[in-house]
Formats: C-alpha cells, structure tokens, sequence
C-alpha cells in the first residue's frame, strides 16, 4: 500500500546510513516536525515506508515519544530482540539499495475517562491517551480487508514466531549480546549477502562503500 493513501500519518522523518563509528547502522537524516510532536508522549502508530510503499505497521506508548523510533536505531548492538535487530538491519539494507526509507507517525486521540480515587464511591475525571495497541490492530485490519489479508511485508514477526525471522538474523541478534563473540568475518565476505556485509562492516571494520 502507497503510503500516500493511507490518511492520517504525517511524515516524521528521513533516515540515512550511519557512516561514524556508532553501532547503529542508520540514523536519522532529516527531521519534518518540531520538538514539540518529536515528544509527544501519546500512544501511536508508526508506518516504516520505503519508496513510499509501507513495510510495517507497529504502535507504541513509551516516552519520550516518536523521537526513540520505536527502539529500532539499538537493533545492532546489547540486547535487542529478534525484531529490532530484523527490522533495524532491514531498514539498512533498503538504505544500502539506495531506496528512500522514512518514518511516519498517527498519534492517539486523547479520551476523558473516569477514575477511581482512595475515597470510597468517588471518581475523578482525566484526560489521557487512547491506548496505541487498539489503534494498531484497527489499522493492521483495515490493512488487510484492503490489500485482500496480507499484512504490511515486515509485519511477518506478529506472531512472536522465531522462525519467521531468517537465521542469520537470529544468529547476528545472538551474537550482540555481551557475554558473547561477534561472528566472524567470512573469508569471502564480498560474495556475502547485504545483511552479513552490514554486520561486517560495523563490526570487523569491512569497507562496505570503498568509493
């Protein structure tokens, strides 16, 4: 689905390889809201877009807010899951290919509720967030009544399913932990595929881009 006819996501970002010597193997280029949206600290739903087509669709209700992206910029290093480190290493390798990756955002509308207090038999009224999980599963259905039940290409771990993240980002995932040893570098890393030459290059200093 082009991301242009999904109403209600505003464009938060562009992302860019990160080429310092930070771990991460992307970083925001570009920023299209003000500080004020970056902390919104609402529930929401983030769309990953590539050339403008969605690839995932996720929620979240953490502080400080869009700003964190999710938690995917920590995919490729301590100790991510298998879906930070898929999709921080997915998002890379769209950005190796030279394919326009951007984060767009819908917040949560805000709800008055009512509720209890110490006081037997009294309520006070409040004004909060609505929770983002509920608008994630309207959108991911709408989703699927429209694209005729497929979901958004990198919303394949929704299941919690580890077999439905390839090996090798298993095995990378695994190996970013502390207590264990980076994997090495194959004697013929050149003929490797992109997710093992970004892991290579942030890892065992391999001149990904020599020109």
């Amino acid at each position: 689905m082009n991301i242009n006819t999904a109403s209600g996501f505003t464009k938060t970002c562009n992302l860019t390889l990160n080429y310092g010597t930070a771990q991460a193997l992307w970083r925001v280029q570009e920023w299209f809201i003000d500080d004020n949206m970056k902390n919104n600290p609402s529930g929401r739903c983030y769309a990953i877009v590539v050339n403008e087509i969605i690839k995932k669709i996720g929620q979240s209700n953490s502080r400080p807010g869009i700003r964190d992206l999710a938690g995917y910029q920590a995919g490729n290093g301590g100790s991510p899951s298998d879906r930070t480190t898929g999709i921080h290493y997915y998002i890379a390798k769209e950005l190796m290919n030279n394919n326009e990756v951007s984060i767009w955002c819908m917040w949560c509308p805000r709800v008055e509720i009512s509720m209890p207090t110490l006081r037997e038999n009294t309520n006070i009224n409040m004004h909060t967030s609505a929770n983002a999980g509920n608008l994630e599963e309207s959108l991911l259905q709408e989703y699927k009544a429209i694209m005729n039940g497929e979901l958004p290409e990198w919303n394949m771990q929704e299941g919690g399913r580890t077999r439905d993240w390839p090996l090798l980002i298993r095995r990378i995932r695994h190996s970013l932990k502390p207590s264990e040893s980076y994997l090495e570098m194959p004697d013929n890393i050149d003929e490797e595929c992109d997710l093992l030459k970004l892991y290579c290059w942030k890892h065992h200093q391999y001149n990904l881009f020599p020109n």
